[in-house]
């Protein structure tokens, strides 16, 4: 059924992506790139009603073909990737939208904050946070997974975020970290419901790197909130906490340096960032 789910998602994206930009761009949300390119913004948008729509698919799908009490875990697990993909994604819309980037960083984001001014920024940080807590609780099996988990999904998320300066940059970055769980962790059950979004973003990052549509952090949040939830249900305890320690040390850099410099400076890493740009 997973495999139907994942089939019907990438026919959906194939044929809702095109018309979903052209919508984009009849409402006039077009921002210049970082080449001062005109490009219609927030597309993630439309993966995550894509990946919305199979999520609740396979959600009612498991509903009849299981029931109660059978196919609890996979309720749980279905619920926390509509929660973190749904919920990480309108909070990036809002900001897409909303953002003035009158502060960056989280840091800057929460100075404003202390001033009384509440920024898009600080708003995601909450929203997302709270998004967070309610999927890490799904996914948990014991109290102390949720402590690690309500930090872990909120970080990946607000990661992919931070990654998303650069065409399809985000989009690969999902693939590799997807693909490394899941060698890591073959027969995690997350894996049958993280495949869908896997193929919706593979037909749409042809229009990333093309520079024909930017994510967003609609999109942004998407990716790194789904990969959040997918780590913190497949990986044990030690690689959770090892991947946790990974985006915290992002975290830090990125308030004092640019990922983007970084990324230019090391051959293979600069190599894998321009690699399919139009």
């Amino acid at each position: 059924m997973a495999v139907l789910g994942t089939a019907l998602a990438a026919c959906a994206a194939w044929l809702m992506l095109p018309r979903f930009l052209t919508l984009i761009e009849r409402a006039g949300f077009v921002r210049s790139n970082f080449r001062g390119q005109p490009v219609p913004v927030a597309a993630g948008a439309g993966l995550a009603l894509v990946y919305g729509a199979a999520l609740m698919f396979l959600l009612t799908v498991e509903l009849v073909r299981l029931r109660q009490a059978s196919a609890a875990a996979e309720f749980r697990l279905l619920w926390a990737l509509l929660l973190a993909s749904l919920g990480m994604s309108l909070v990036g819309l809002i900001d897409d939208v909303f953002g003035d980037r009158s502060a960056t960083g989280l840091k800057g984001h929460f100075s404003r904050l202390r001033e009384g001014v509440l920024t898009t920024g600080a708003l995601k940080a909450f929203f997302g946070g709270v998004t967070g807590v309610a999927a890490a609780v799904l996914v948990s099996p014991r109290p102390v997974d949720v402590v690690l988990n309500i930090l872990l999904i909120p970080l990946s998320a607000n990661a992919f975020n931070l990654l998303d300066l650069r065409p399809g940059r985000a989009g690969k970055a999902f693939f590799l970290l997807a693909t490394a769980l899941w060698a890591a962790t073959p027969s995690a059950p997350v894996w049958p419901y993280v495949a869908p979004l896997l193929a919706i973003t593979a037909v749409y990052l042809p229009y990333d790197l093309r520079a024909r549509a930017m994510l967003g952090d609609a999109g942004s949040n998407l990716l790194g909130g789904v990969a959040g939830v997918a780590a913190a249900a497949a990986l044990p305890a030690l690689g959770r906490a090892a991947l946790l320690s990974l985006l915290a040390a992002l975290h830090v850099y990125a308030e004092r340096a640019s990922l983007s410099e970084l990324i230019e400076r090391v051959t293979p890493l600069r190599w894998l960032d321009q690699w399919g740009r139009g």
